[in-house]
């Protein structure tokens, strides 16, 4: 914005061709509005690159669409959370909602320093495109009228009056240029100078938590706490190690009374960016610890991958990466140990049940998550929509939602229609959420009108979500299948499908989180999680702690997706084969439980 503010100044001052007086102050207009443009995404905390990841939501979510700003009104970030596994607890998908643009763009204000040397070098390119304008003043006037099409040119007399005054403008406005860049550079979200290769003390770690949650909490009473005061005195106790920075900071965060702000250190928070992206390149496992045991358990490996390829299967043992056991570190320190560059080889000791240990090397490869399984059962029993049996059931997993996830589910549900089926269950049992943009992409396969969400901050305004009103199947029938972990985005789609009348529900009443967290990256590589909006259904109901009631009560054991209904295709398929529940027309869901205490120690790994 700003070069092209820069060229459309010299366009305004006749510094290029010859171009009539109302031109040149159209040009100087648009000049004045695209520099102001370019100050103003300069100084905005969005990281446009971020864009990438969830092109969607952001802002208030005033209107979810891709060309939308939906990470907040005025930042243009994505409205997301991070997918988990199938086996996680709900709290497993983050909501990245708010992407700061510090998660992926920087280490942490590294180099922060060396902003100001942009402004010579900015400068420099400025006068370059100054001078070569001024040099087109030069040519002849029939390659004058040649270039912009007049037939007959004429000198202004004014020109060579006015070289000096507008040489100097834009050398002028080149300049500012140039330093807006480096303030916006050195304005990056660190709130200390932190040099290359030098660690970020833990006093400036502890700040930056301190400053994230004093901007961004939706409380601004911060649960009756004088935030000022924990400040001043936790800076007091001069933290020795990073244990106690974390320490510290853990502390004053329960103290807000909110499970879902929290901190994530660094392994942690890499593995939740890999869920989010749906890609590494290491083994293909997902592991968790064992309770009061030295080793991790294999909760699941990615199909095709190098672990799966080796034999190893779900609720084996994990023991020690290239000799090293794994002693008492965390499922996300492990983790970390069997990621790493392509090809390069790395030796798991594993052991079943009952059985010795072995060692397996491997080599590791660069792997895609594949979110979304689907399928079409052929022999289906006691399945039928408003009194007409269901011959052809289409089956769509979805376990999470990442980046890939909606255009997974729309290829899938081609597919399904395609392959006959008549009605289709969607399976979000355990999907605790993950991008809230891949739910709200995949109402709108469906839906034709209405709402998807609201949203509400911290000030009380509601925004909301609308349908773009260009879905692709928005009559086939269609069933939600849920469970006590059914979580976040997927209680968006839930409910934004059933207040629509477009979907039922099946199963049991869902987790109830509906929250948004906003993420800031620390300067060492860890993140704080800070609720700062919650969303509420297109009637304006609660979802946080209450979750959503289904339509049709199925029961818990059977929802089950280890236990119960299998949560893959030829699994599922068998089972509607059989004596199965009515999942599009049924008895009324029992009453709801107690959801679940969050165990976030417990939360399982990708490597």
């Amino acid at each position: 914005f700003f070069s092209v503010g820069v060229l459309f100044n010299m366009v305004a001052q006749g510094e290029t061709f010859c171009i009539s007086q109302n031109t040149r102050m159209l040009a100087g207009a648009s000049a004045a509005v695209l520099v102001l443009l370019g100050a103003s995404l300069l100084s905005s905390p969005t990281n446009p690159s971020i864009a990438a990841y969830s092109p969607a939501v952001s802002g208030g979510l005033a209107t979810v669409a891709p060309t939308s700003t939906l990470y907040g009104a005025t930042r243009g970030r994505v409205l997301s959370r991070v997918p988990s596994a199938q086996r996680a607890a709900p709290v497993l998908e983050e909501d990245i909602a708010r992407q700061r643009n510090e998660d992926e763009s920087q280490p942490a204000a590294t180099a922060s320093w060396v902003a100001n040397a942009m402004t010579i070098p900015a400068a420099l390119a400025s006068l370059a495109i100054v001078l070569v304008a001024k040099a087109l003043r030069t040519v002849t006037p029939a390659t004058k009228a040649e270039l912009t099409g007049i037939s007959t040119y004429q000198p202004m007399a004014s020109d060579a009056a006015n070289v000096p005054r507008n040489l100097g403008a834009n050398v002028a406005l080149g300049v500012a240029t140039a330093a807006a860049i480096g303030n916006a550079t050195i304005a990056q979200p660190a709130t200390a100078l932190s040099l290359p290769g030098v660690p970020p003390s833990n006093d400036q770690v502890y700040t930056d938590a301190w400053t994230a949650v004093a901007n961004s909490f939706i409380d601004k009473s911060f649960n009756g706490l004088d935030w000022n005061k924990i400040k001043e005195d936790a800076l007091a106790k001069n933290f020795q190690t990073r244990d106690e920075t974390y320490d510290e900071i853990r502390a004053e965060l329960k103290l807000l009374g909110d499970p879902f702000t929290r901190l994530m250190e660094p392994e942690q928070y890499n593995n939740i960016k890999r869920r989010l992206t749906g890609r590494l390149t290491g083994v293909g496992l997902e592991i968790g610890p064992v309770k009061g045991e030295s080793k991790m358990v294999v909760v699941d490996r990615i199909r095709g991958s190098p672990a799966d390829k080796a034999g190893i299967e779900d609720g084996e043992f994990l023991l020690a990466v290239d000799g090293k056991p794994v002693g008492q570190s965390t499922q996300f320190e492990i983790a970390e140990s069997l990621v790493g560059n392509k090809d390069t080889k790395v030796t798991l000791t594993m052991q079943s049940r009952g059985q010795d240990p072995r060692d397996i090397p491997l080599q590791r490869e660069q792997i895609i998550f594949q979110q979304v399984l689907s399928g079409v059962c052929e022999d289906v029993s006691n399945q039928e929509f408003n009194g007409t049996k269901i011959e052809k059931l289409g089956y769509i997993r979805v376990p999470s939602f990442n980046y890939s996830t909606a255009a997974e589910f729309n290829k899938a549900l081609k597919e399904d229609v395609q392959g006959g089926a008549q009605g289709i269950v969607i399976d979000l049992r355990n999907n605790t959420g993950g991008s809230l943009n891949a739910a709200y992409e995949m109402a709108n396969s469906v839906l034709q009108q209405g709402e998807i969400v609201r949203v509400i901050g911290a000030d009380g305004k509601v925004t909301s979500a609308q349908v773009r009103g260009r879905a692709q199947y928005p009559d086939i029938p269609l069933t939600l299948l849920v469970n006590g972990r059914t979580a976040s985005s997927s209680e968006v789609l839930g409910a934004a499908l059933k207040t629509a009348g477009r979907a039922v529900l099946a199963g049991e009443q869902t987790f109830g989180k509906g929250q948004i967290q906003d993420i800031k990256t620390l300067p060492d590589g860890s993140a704080l999680f800070v609720t700062k909006e919650r969303y509420l259904t297109p009637t304006n109901q609660e979802i946080d702690k209450v979750g959503i009631t289904p339509t049709i009560g199925v029961d818990g054991g059977l929802l089950d997706i280890k236990k119960g209904i299998p949560a893959q295709p030829a699994g599922f398929c068998a089972a509607m084969s059989k004596d199965a529940p009515g999942l599009f027309s049924g008895p009324s869901p029992p009453p709801p439980t107690a959801r679940e205490e969050l165990d976030l120690a417990g939360l399982s790994a990708f490597a």
